[in-house]
């Protein structure tokens, strides 16, 4: 990863982190709040290395994978 793409990178997480709006990461213009959770070793493993991969940050990657499943249970309700 090039030092650009670190630098911004490392600007996306402080002004995720700081609860400002990130363009891209949300529909919603609401105040971010700080979610710690357990997963497996190998879990975190394999999703830092997406991330690198993708070049994505781990928070992006979260909130995207979060609002996708949330759809699509949506749409099965709607469904049902």
């Amino acid at each position: 990863m090039g030092n650009l793409s670190m630098v911004s990178s490392a600007l996306s997480f402080a002004t995720a982190s700081r609860g400002e709006y990130k363009p891209g990461m949300s529909d919603t213009k609401e105040p971010w709040v700080q979610l710690a959770t357990r997963i497996p070793k190998t879990l975190r493993r394999e999703m830092k290395l997406h991330c690198v991969t993708a070049e994505t940050t781990v928070l992006a990657f979260i909130v995207e994978a979060i609002e996708q499943k949330l759809a699509r249970d949506e749409k099965k309700r709607k469904r049902a």
